[in-house]
């Protein structure tokens, strides 16, 4: 009885990290592409908990799956502290990424009901920053580009994870009422630069 019970907690924790991504890669939680649960900090104690919920956009909670010292560095992670849900990053995602060199997670948002920019999370700290914004765009560019195709709102966008290069390359697009969007702000990041 007690095999069973084991077996059937493994295949439950297998099945559940549906959304689990071990390349490093860029994840995209937009529409059909969110998988609900928990996506996996390859090689770390940390896993984003991704939460599809519908026409409220996919939504973010980051959980401490084991504590050890390296985990526990600054006393805001505890036995009974292993959940972080607050700020701005946590709701209406489009794409997550690891950063293969850190405990850092890279989190990108849309507007519709988040903020609509990029963050970092530096994940022992439970501290995060705004890498970009729409608000680091020109605005001309954006208003006209806006005006032009009639673009409805934007959406920050982690475009690529470069792992040999160690850099991060996100976005800020523009989406237009038939799903269409345009990139108007690109910025390169180096993985692991300071916080």
């Amino acid at each position: 009885m007690k095999f069973l019970f084991v077996l059937l907690v493994s295949l439950f924790i297998a099945s559940g990290s549906n959304a689990s991504d071990d390349s490093g890669g860029v994840i995209e939680l937009m529409g059909s592409n969110c998988k609900h649960g928990p996506v996996i900090q390859p090689n770390g104690h940390f896993w984003a908990f991704v939460f599809c919920d519908s026409a409220l956009g996919s939504n973010l909670g980051i959980i401490l799956s084991k504590l050890t010292n390296e985990t526990d560095t600054t006393g805001v992670w505890g036995i009974n502290k292993r959940f972080w849900q607050d700020g701005p990053w946590v709701t209406d995602m489009t794409s997550l990424a690891w950063d293969p060199f850190s405990s850092r997670l890279y989190v990108a948002t849309a507007e519709v009901y988040g903020d609509g920019s990029v963050f970092v999370l530096d994940l022992p700290s439970r501290n995060y920053k705004r890498i970009y914004s729409i608000h680091d765009v020109d605005p001309e560019i954006v208003q006209n580009e806006a005006t032009e195709l009639k673009a409805e709102s934007h959406f920050g966008f982690i475009e690529t994870l470069n792992v040999e290069e160690k850099t991060i390359t996100v976005s800020i697009r523009l989406v237009y009422g038939n799903g269409q969007s345009k990139v108007v702000g690109e910025k390169t990041i180096g993985l692991g630069s300071d916080f």
